[in-house]
C-alpha cells in the first residue's frame, strides 16, 4: 500500500502561514531617533552660542580678544562641519521622522554658518 500513495501526499507541507498574520509595526519610522535629536540640538545650541559670542568681542581687552575670536571661530567651524555631516547622513539613511527633523535643523545650520562667517569677518570697533 505504501508504494501506491504518491510521495507528495504523504509528506507534510512546511510553511504556509496564516492569511491573518499581522506583523508588528515599526514605530521608529514615526519618531525621531537619537541621531536626529542630536543633530537638531547641536545646530540649535551652536547657532545661538556663536551668534551670542560674536558681538561680545568688541567689549573685551586686546589680550582676551585674540583668544576669544579664535575659540569662537574654531567652535563655529567644527559645529558647522559636524552638523552638515550629520545632516547628510540623516537624509541618506535616517527614517522619515529624522528627515523632517533634519530639514528643521537646516535653518539652524544656516544660522550657525552665518554667525561663524560673521565671527570671521567681524571688525573690532575701537
Amino acid at each position: 500500500m505504501a508504494l501506491s500513495v504518491p510521495l507528495s501526499r504523504s509528506t507534510l507541507r512546511v510553511g504556509g502561514g496564516s492569511a491573518f498574520f499581522v506583523r508588528p509595526r515599526d514605530m521608529t519610522r514615526h519618531f525621531p531617533t537619537w541621531r536626529g535629536w542630536l543633530l537638531f540640538g547641536m545646530a540649535f545650541v551652536g547657532s545661538f552660542l556663536i551668534s551670542w559670542a560674536t558681538p561680545r568681542i568688541s567689549s573685551l581687552g586686546d589680550w582676551q580678544t585674540t583668544s576669544f575670536i579664535f575659540v569662537t571661530r574654531a567652535v563655529g567651524v567644527v559645529l558647522f562641519v559636524v552638523c552638515v555631516a550629520g545632516f547628510v547622513d540623516v537624509l541618506r539613511r535616517g527614517p522619515n521622522a529624522d528627515r523632517l527633523l533634519a530639514l528643521l535643523s537646516a535653518w539652524f545650520i544656516y544660522l550657525l554658518a552665518y554667525a561663524t562667517s560673521k565671527a570671521f569677518f567681524y571688525t573690532i570697533v575701537a
